[in-house]
């Protein structure tokens, strides 16, 4: 009997440097979330180092942190994790605050206080559902279009296959050599794209 393939928990991180409030929130994302694994941290040097080396799903921020402005965290997270969303956590009746975050690259914001708490589920979906929609464009193409140009790829490579055999000239059958090749090159980039689609 084979086991069940064990699921990979959700990753996040939690930029906060006052620890009960990242213990409200680690509470509020394990509530809905799981398996799940957090990495609270209050330093943005090392949360930027960490960002480097591990895959999240989504960060979540103070505007700033350790006397390190949102002006300056927020676009340096952007930079190192440009698909991954970016929840600010701003202080209540702090819009002027979570408007700038959004300027600078956020994706949400969420106001600091224990009754927001049960907005966050609702606010990490739709930031996760954003991004993964966001994601480079080729991710978005229908597959009936990729086929499709496949297909006219394979036609172009008939094509080339013909006017080669023809040997009209020397110097016609070397273009054709090159096409057959750019065209071969494209094929293989297309179905290495579908692999990844199908």
């Amino acid at each position: 009997m084979k086991r069940k393939k064990k699921e990979s928990p959700a990753c996040f991180l939690l930029l906060e440097a006052n620890a009960s409030h990242a213990h409200l929130l680690y509470q509020a994302i394990k509530s809905f979330i799981k398996p799940l694994h957090v990495d609270i941290i209050d330093d943005p040097e090392k949360a930027l180092r960490r960002l480097k080396n591990r895959k999240y799903s989504c960060i979540l921020t103070d505007f700033s942190l350790n006397d390190v402005p949102g002006t300056i965290l927020i676009p340096s997270l952007r930079t190192l994790a440009p698909h991954i969303p970016i929840i600010v956590i701003t202080g209540k009746g702090d819009e002027a605050t979570a408007a700038q975050a959004i300027k600078l690259g956020a994706d949400d914001y969420l106001v600091k206080n224990k009754d927001s708490l049960k907005d966050l589920p609702h606010i990490l979906q739709k930031a996760i559902a954003k991004k993964n929609r966001s994601l480079p464009m080729v991710w978005d193409i229908p597959q009936t279009m990729i086929h499709h140009f496949k297909s006219e790829l394979d036609h172009l490579t008939h094509i080339a296959g013909d006017i080669k055999d023809m040997g009209i000239k020397q110097l016609q059958s070397d273009q054709a050599k090159t096409l057959i090749k750019q065209v071969q090159k494209v094929k293989n980039l297309t179905q290495s794209l579908l692999k990844h689609l199908t």
